[in-house]
């Protein structure tokens, strides 16, 4: 079997796909709300980039997340042993402490938090004449 056979098989088996459908399906939604409300002229122009590059950095942190987080589940079903965070600690797993899905569920809220106290300035000072 090739690496390249090996990894995606190895990705179907931690959920890659529907964890790429999901991810893309959220942001073209989010995308798509960003776009109504720069339609109706309640965001600036720029706010659809910024949502655009917060999606484009959150990708990666979302998909070694399922990759990290998928391993770890596999590798409790194949040992029959129970999945709890301090098997995994034992287990000597450093990334899965950093990337869990409520870390990276909290990095996109963060980011879109910043994008939005950002427009939410931006427009408080159009609308005082500052700028």
């Amino acid at each position: 079997m090739t690496l390249l056979t090996h990894l995606i098989r190895e990705a179907g088996r931690r959920n890659l796909p529907a964890t790429l459908g999901i991810f893309i399906g959220g942001g073209w939604a989010v995308l798509q709300v960003i776009d109504l409300f720069i339609e109706r002229g309640f965001l600036p122009d720029w706010t659809f980039n910024g949502a655009f590059l917060a999606l484009v950095l959150g990708l990666p942190v979302v998909m070694s997340t399922a990759w990290i987080q998928g391993g770890i589940r596999l590798a409790a079903e194949e040992s029959g042993v129970d999945q709890t965070p301090e098997t995994v600690a034992v287990a000597g797993v450093e990334l899965a402490d950093l990337l869990t899905w409520n870390r990276a569920i909290l990095g996109g809220v963060l980011a879109f938090a910043l994008l939005g106290v950002i427009t939410a300035g931006y427009m408080v000072m159009r609308v005082t004449g500052i700028g």
